[in-house]
């Protein structure tokens, strides 16, 4: 069991590199693969040993994909420092391969010739299959094919003698020989989690080809957090009052914005973000989209739920952080309830379209549900620390930055200032996020334009 877990993560993590790199969001693979390496950690024969071939096998990759991006004969989509080194998201494969080297590929080690063959058919395949996903451009093939068969005949059986030495003479330690250094992390039952929204995903993806819309995807997104919670919460040794906590808030939480936003989007059709999407990968969307909308949703979802594991197989006794964590919770289900509340009123009315909603929440900031549930996935993250959790900082940080940057704000105002110039004109006077006071004189605007 634990060779094809290992062999579904490194597959999960290569596929989120480089469909991340194709699709213009070179960091969503590193972030996968961080959770991957955390995983392999946790479950690791000797932890110092890993740390030392992952970093060998990084600086192996940068050396060898920097040398070979610095004779243009091979480009990259994204994720480029400089033009003559490898990305980021590419380094981060060597790491993700490493993490193979003892497990789903333990067999190459005693084995050199065949890890040499190996190493020459299987390197050059990885990489015009990246290619083929849009990753990559093979320049000149023929040369770039060529470095790569003979690069990969060199590393892959230098990393498996590696690899065995220093594995020699190991033995195993359990998942407990990281949790002391990383608070309650207990990488089995974190890719359970995994595997759960990965299943879901699918199951919605079925229903998606039949009904040819995508966007009811967005209806799985709050209740992937609940099955998350509901397999950590199974397999802890004794779900505290913490982990009761937590569980409630967050099924809470899910059910109002999944009825939300399963009432908001019936009968309306396909999302114009998904229908953008759709015909930016045809043709066979319809199998792309198992990996594209609803595999990648299932492996954010997956990194986003890191407050839930620490807080579920935490033990330590409540404090002052739970406390906060729970008002921070509050107020972000607040700002998001009143604020998907108002907006729906609003464009209830007839007599309000072509206006822009700007009294109530939307007074003090554009987007008052983004910004609660920015809020609502802090307080999970205090409630963590306050069970030793501080790794789980990645999830508030992760989210944060999609409803910023991602798919957020940055989606949804690109160019709607330029459509209606009420909106602009709202722009200019509200915060974007943060509550605040509006900015000059005027509280509402009537002319042209409508809230997204």
């Amino acid at each position: 069991m634990r060779t094809l877990i290992n062999f579904t993560l490194f597959q999960v993590a290569w596929f989120a590199c480089v469909l991340g790199a194709a699709h213009g969001v070179p960091w969503a693979g590193p972030l996968v693969v961080l959770g991957v390496v955390l995983h392999h950690l946790a479950t690791a024969r000797d932890v110092r040993a890993e740390w030392v071939l992952l970093a060998v096998a990084l600086a192996v990759g940068a050396v060898f994909d920097s040398a070979l991006a610095s004779t243009g004969w091979i480009s990259f989509t994204a994720g480029q420092w400089h033009p003559g080194l490898a990305p980021y998201w590419m380094m981060t494969m060597w790491v993700a391969f490493a993490t193979t080297l003892n497990v789903s590929l333990g067999w190459l080690k005693p084995r050199p010739v065949l890890a040499t063959l190996f190493g020459a058919v299987g390197g050059p395949l990885a990489y015009l299959a990246g290619a083929g996903l849009g990753a990559a451009t093979l320049v000149d093939q023929s040369a770039a094919l060529a470095a790569l068969a003979v690069g990969w005949a060199l590393v892959t059986p230098g990393l498996t003698t590696l690899a065995a030495r220093l594995d020699a003479g190991s033995t195993r330690r359990p998942t407990a020989a990281v949790t002391g250094c990383i608070g309650m992390f207990d990488g089995s039952v974190y890719v359970d989690g995994l595997l759960a929204m990965l299943v879901a995903g699918v199951a919605t993806w079925l229903l998606s080809l039949w009904r040819r819309d995508v966007s009811i995807v967005d209806s799985l997104w709050a209740p992937m957090f609940v099955l998350a919670a509901a397999v950590y919460a199974a397999q802890a040794p004794e779900l505290a009052t913490r982990g009761a906590l937590v569980l409630g808030l967050v099924t809470i939480w899910a059910l109002r914005l999944a009825a939300y936003i399963t009432w908001r989007n019936w009968g309306e059709g396909e999302d114009r973000r998904y229908r953008a999407i759709r015909e930016r990968n045809q043709p066979h969307f319809g199998f792309k989209s198992v990996y594209l909308v609803f595999g990648f949703q299932g492996v954010i979802a997956w990194i986003v739920s890191l407050p839930l594991l620490a807080a579920i197989l935490g033990d330590q006794p409540l404090g002052v952080l739970d406390g906060l964590g729970v008002a921070l919770w509050a107020l972000g289900m607040v700002f998001e309830a009143m604020g998907d509340w108002q907006l729906a009123r609003f464009k209830a009315d007839p007599a309000n379209r072509g206006k822009v909603l700007d009294t109530g929440l939307w007074r003090y900031t554009r987007h008052p549900n983004y910004f609660g549930n920015a809020c609502v996935w802090w307080g999970f993250f205090l409630i963590a620390l306050g069970a030793g959790g501080w790794w789980a900082i990645v999830s508030p940080l992760l989210m944060t930055f999609l409803l910023l940057k991602v798919s957020g704000v940055s989606l949804l105002e690109q160019d709607i200032g330029e459509r209606r110039p009420a909106y602009a004109d709202y722009i200019r006077r509200t915060n974007a996020f943060l509550p605040g006071p509006p900015r000059g004189a005027g509280g509402r605007a009537a002319s042209s334009g409508a809230k997204p």
